[in-house]
């Protein structure tokens, strides 16, 4: 028998030992370091919580299964990374080929190229380009190009046919890998799901939500209707729900998946709900249920508190910050100083403006302020009503005042914010078993017909039909927006859809703009080499204009003459002398004159008198002398506009200009000079568009990421993921659209290096510098936890980055297949540096479901048909790639028609061969994908039940066989041994963990735990068994202590941010909480000033009454009947600080029968 101290100690409650070993209690007889030791442990192992393999992994041991644990979400966004740096790898792999033939074209110049010369690996680079093919220099038989493009010289063939069937089947096969990704990874998506949901355990497997249920439903009720229904010690039963309805009877069942279950226990322990003040935790304790936590309407209430949450939370700091002053001036008197104590002076001081801030912002919630001032407003005018009583008040005024007694009682609920009413609740089941019945008997509630035909006994109070699906994460709701129905939300995502569109069209237009602003400037742009070449050679009349018979050089400068004066040209424009300073202008040698047939009749322009303006086609020296200079040395003829000249003038001037007065004064001193205002004016549009367009892509970008933050907050989502993936697909489109679509290459900066070294400093040398800091002149353990916490690991941002990298990668990788080594680069770096900043800095704060990856799931199919389409576009441009043309005279005659492109359509190009592959894959691809999404459920299991149809007809004279050819007796000798070793060999024990109890889970023999986490494996007989212990000591923040070689609860092996369905357990909502629980006191009291009026009698009812005013009287008096017993329970209900939750029906009830009405008029 145990003695009477081992009594008192097992029976300590949770908090009792949390006192006893408190943090001040552990204090004792520290100094200060030691204090700030103890508060960084403390913080370190609070941040290690809620980051990958909890602190205590490195980057490489860190599995798949340890970011699962973060949550599924997590784990399939590390896998989208993963696998995609694997597939570009051999999808750049498989592309060398057309990497290299593409490399040998010439239809890209130097002019043309990027700074990183990527261009020329793209088909871009095939074909000759026509500036190419108009040098005679560099075609055969002088050069090495065929310009005639019959041949090609490349190391794998010199056929340009054979070139662009290695590039058409490079794509080939390239996209036959991506196929196979996307089958391999939806796959593993799926069995990580699967597992997921059999390996780590989360809140949201015990727990359900609950919609349905009446506005005065009541903790008590609802624990009570599931409790009663999902006892385990009762066996199990379910309706066949025809059609969803009611139809059919309640059958038992004879094989119950829990039937080897050992261990099926109500709840003993409620250190869950320790701290809790929304929840009673003693109504648990020997039930099925774990924890009921109700949703109440708050009219908008909430979401006003979080705004305000920063107040409050420098409230709360600056008061632990003085309560933890004043325990170390206790502990400690000596070590305090003078400039501790008047820290707490001015920290006092600070208390009190940050409370008188508080204090003016909630007297300005409008909520607050209608329901007092409504509440005193009416209790104003009934007091006044009372005042002018006198003794002689007649029968009828009696009644008026009862009527309005009535009246007051009706609309007492009819309140801007009710925290006692229900609007959903959270149900978490102690089994698994438990929620599993729950599920199968709730299965078609989502469905109005099968909620109209709901069996009686699921029905809440046997009246209301219930909604349930499965809970989301405790962490993963929004508490705020459960009261917001769908149609309200729709129409804040069609506002939201209505401003990206908006966005995207003003930066379309701006684009466009600066792209024909560039064109117009283009035009006005003389021929290549005409200033410093061309020009000179025609004043000159030879190509030897440098030097002089003396062999000096000649200076060619232009210059503006402005004392000298030009008429005005035809149209009445001003036109300016510009000549070169040297005043050389030779006639043209006749001796060697000749035209060719582009220009037989060229135009030499050589007259000073200029005009913007001029149009005037001009020819170069090489026209003069054709057979010389074009036939002998290869030089080309060219045209040019008269006012070309101009902008060799100013554009000299300019760049004179900008190096002696800098970029900002250098344009503005060109304005001086008269002919180059124009040229000046172009040149600063056009750069300033430029500039621009290159900056509207991220300007665009970066206003959609706050915008669309903004408005994921008014859209009004009841979950996190749900939010997280709206965002993050409205953002990944609306980028993709800006940076790919409008505009291809403006955008086009895939490097990480900056970006990624800004994370790794961050990591290891900033954040460490910075914590050592700061952490001396820390004096409360909440900011010290802040400190270590880090960033929160936002998953919203890194969806939409990595879906863009893809799409771009995949719609333009047909034209230039480096990109896929680009992305192999971006996906890898991604991976690792996001698994690098979750191990270290980052928190995960928020276990996101798998939502995320389902719907990335059904996005990524659709960038190989996007792929395939590009591609069969670009591959048709007959000036880059050379094909077979198909006979197909259908396409090209009549089809050809109806193509709005004409000559440039696309069906004129789907008549070579190359285009016709693409565009079949193409068309094969998405027929595939909308048949999927239409039939996809249904095809998928006709095909199930037809290939076992098919192999068990395949085995069947297999069977056949070995039953014929098989001795009888031998087969009666073992299928008896096998019966025999069946008896012997003893069934496992199957241990499924339970929520509130010790953890223990049966696991396979080849199941290796995780000793880091604490995690042992056992053999009980023939059963391995799965425990946890706590492997250091560990205090929570609702007091309750846990010691190292403690076996953990199964609900604290959740390595879940929250694990707790109560609102005030996340601490997002802990302030908000708090907040209102004080509004709500303020409103009742209100109220209960209200409604505390004067019992009505009426004792003399005058004979004049008739029937009619006889029932108004008697409706009256019960009006205020009702009011009195209500006004008397809450009294005695604030007298005697009952519980917050209680049966409301059940106490009227008990009231009425205990204490008779007395305001019912005496019989005479």
């Amino acid at each position: 028998m145990a003695s009477l101290e081992e009594t008192v100690a097992a029976t300590e409650s949770p908090r009792q030992k949390a006192i006893s070993s408190s943090r001040f209690a552990s204090f004792q007889g520290k100094n200060r370091d030691e204090r700030m030791k103890f508060m960084i442990e403390q913080a370190e192992g609070r941040a290690k919580k809620v980051r990958l393999g909890e602190g205590v992994k490195s980057v490489f041991q860190a599995s798949m299964d340890d970011i699962g644990a973060l949550g599924i979400g997590m784990q399939l966004y590390f896998m989208l990374t993963k696998y995609l740096a694997l597939t570009f790898l051999c999808m750049g792999i498989v592309s060398l080929p057309a990497v290299m033939v593409n490399s040998y074209g010439h239809g890209i110049t130097s002019k043309m190229v990027d700074p990183l010369q990527l261009a020329y690996s793209s088909i871009g680079n095939g074909g000759v380009n026509s500036d190419t093919a108009a040098s005679v220099r560099s075609c055969l038989p002088i050069g090495d190009i065929d310009c005639t493009w019959k041949t090609v010289n490349t190391p794998l063939t010199s056929n340009p046919k054979v070139v662009t069937w290695i590039v058409t089947l490079c794509d080939v096969l390239y996209s036959f890998i991506f196929m196979c990704f996307l089958f391999f990874y939806s796959y593993r998506a799926k069995k990580a799901i699967k597992e997921h949901q059999n390996k780590h355990l989360t809140p949201a497997r015990y727990a359900v939500m609950v919609r349905g249920l009446p506005t005065d439903a009541t903790e008590k009720e609802i624990l009570d209707h599931f409790n009663d229904l999902y006892d385990l010690n009762k066996r199990e039963t379910y309706r066949k729900l025809w059609f969803g309805c009611w139809w059919g009877r309640r059958h038992k069942v004879r094989r119950s998946r829990s039937k080897k279950a050992a261990n099926r226990n109500v709840v003993s322990n409620v250190d869950h709900l320790e701290g809790s003040t929304t929840i009673n935790k003693h109504l648990y304790l020997n039930t099925w249920i774990a924890e009921v936590s109700i949703a109440h309407p708050t009219g908008g209430l909430l979401r006003t508190y979080l705004s305000t949450k920063s107040l409050g939370d420098k409230r709360d700091e600056i008061e632990q910050l003085i309560k933890a002053l004043e325990s170390e001036k206790t502990l400690a008197p000596g070590e305090f100083k003078p400039s501790d104590e008047k820290l707490v002076h001015s920290s006092k001081e600070k208390l009190k403006k940050i409370q008188a801030k508080i204090d003016r912002k909630d007297k300005k919630i409008a909520i607050i302020k209608k329901a007092i001032s409504a509440s005193e407003k009416a209790h104003r005018k009934e007091k006044k009503m009372r005042e002018k009583k006198t003794k002689h008040s007649t029968s009828r005024d009696k009644l008026s005042a009862a009527a309005h007694a009535a009246k007051a009682a009706a609309t007492k609920t009819k309140l801007p914010f009710d925290w006692e009413a229900c609007e959903c609740a959270f149900v978490v089941f102690n089994n698994l078993e438990s929620r599993r019945r729950c599920m199968q008997d709730y299965r078609q509630s989502t469905h109005w017909l099968a909620r109209e035909g709901q069996p009686e006994e699921l029905r809440f109070r046997g009246t209301f039909p219930l909604i349930v699906t499965s809970a989301p994460e405790p962490s993963n709701i929004m508490w705020e927006n459960l009261e917001v129905t769908k149609r309200g939300r729709f129409y804040r995502q069609f506002v939201t859809n209505m401003v990206t569109v908006l966005l995207l069209i003003i930066s379309c237009a701006i684009i466009s703009a600066a792209q024909s602003t560039q064109e117009k400037f283009a035009n006005k742009t003389p021929p290549d080499g005409l200033c410093d070449q061309s020009l000179p050679a025609l004043y000159y009349a030879d190509t030897s204009y440098s030097l002089n018979a003396q062999k000096k050089p000649i200076p060619w400068t232009l210059d503006w003459y402005s004392e000298q004066t030009c008429t005005r040209g035809d149209s009445g424009e001003e036109r300016y002398y510009v000549a070169y300073t040297n005043k050389i202008k030779n006639d043209l040698d006749s001796a060697r004159l000749s035209y060719g047939e582009q220009y037989p009749d060229p135009a030499r322009c050589v007259d000073p008198c200029i005009s913007e303006k001029s149009t005037q086609e001009c020819n170069t020296l090489p026209c003069f002398y054709y057979d010389d200079l074009v036939k002998g040395e290869g030089m080309s003829c060219d045209a040019y506009e008269a006012s070309n000249v101009l902008y060799c003038l100013c554009s000299t001037a300019l760049t004179n200009s900008i190096k002696q007065y800098g970029i900002v004064k250098g344009p503005k001193k060109l304005w001086e000079t008269k002919p180059c205002r124009g040229f000046t004016k172009d040149y600063l549009i056009k750069n300033s568009f430029m500039l621009f367009a290159a900056a509207i892509v991220v300007i665009v970008n970066f206003l959609l990421n706050n915008i669309l933050r903004m408005f994921a907050v008014f859209e009004r989502h009841s979950s996190e993921s749900t939010r997280t993936i709206r965002m993050a697909v409205r953002m990944f489109v609306a980028q993709f659209l800006n940076t790919a679509i409008i505009v291809m290459l403006v955008n086009a900066a895939f490097g990480l290096g900056k970006v990624k070294i800004t994370l790794f400093m961050h990591m290891y040398v900033v954040a460490p510098i910075y914590r050592w800091r700061k952490r001396r002149s820390i004096r409360t353990q909440a900011k010290m936890d802040k400190l270590y916490a880090g960033p929160t690991f936002d998953i919203s941002q890194r969806y939409p980055m990595v879906l863009n990298s893809v799409f771009v990668t995949m719609v333009f990788c047909g034209g230039s297949p480096i990109l896929l080594f680009i992305a192999t680069v971006a996906s890898a770096g991604v991976y690792w540096f996001d698994k690098l900043s979750i191990l270290y800095l980052y928190s995960v704060k928020t276990t996101y479901d798998e939502i995320l990856g389902k719907v990335t799931l059904q996005m990524l199919p659709w960038t190989l048909a996007m792929h395939l389409g590009f591609s069969a576009w670009m591959y048709g441009n007959t000036d880059l790639l050379k094909g077979s043309v198909l006979n197909l005279p259908i396409l090209t005659d009549k089809l050809g028609k109806y193509d709005v492109l004409g000559q440039h359509g696309f069906l004129v190009k789907i008549v070579f061969s190359q285009v016709m592959l693409m565009t079949i894959m193409c068309f094969a691809v998405t027929f595939g994908l909308l048949l999927y999404i239409i039939f996809g459920k249904l095809v998928f299991v006709v095909l199930r039940q037809m290939l076992t149809f098919l192999k068990q007809i395949a085995l069947l004279p297999v069977d056949l066989c070995y039953a014929l050819f098989t001795k009888d007796d031998e087969a009666r000798a073992k299928e008896a041994e096998r019966r025999q070793q069946k008896k012997k060999k003893k069934a496992p024990v199957v241990m499924l963990p339970e929520f509130t109890e010790p953890f223990i889970m049966s696991v396979s023999r080849r199941y290796r735990p995780d000793e880091g986490l604490g995690y042992q494996r056992c053999r009980v007989e023939n059963t391995y068994e799965l425990t946890c212990v706590w492997p250091k000591d560990t205090v929570y923040e609702n007091h309750v202590v846990r010691s190292a070689g403690d076996r953990k609860l199964s609900w604290e092996t959740m390595q879940a941010p929250v694990t707790s369905y109560a609102i005030e357990a996340n601490e997002k909502y802990r302030y908000p909480v708090k907040q209102i629980l004080k509004a709500w006191k303020r409103v009742q009291e209100v109220r209960n000033r209200e409604h505390a009026l004067e019992p009505v009698r009426l004792e003399k009812v005058s004979a004049e009454v008739d029937n009619k005013r006889e029932n108004r009287v008697e409706t009256a008096v019960e009006a205020t009947e009702i009011i009195a017993i209500v006004t008397e329970t809450k009294s005695e209900e604030d007298s005697e600080k009952a519980p917050a939750e209680v049966t409301r029906q059940a106490e009227t009830a008990e009231q009425a029968d205990e204490k008779p009405v007395e305001n019912c008029p005496k019989e005479e």
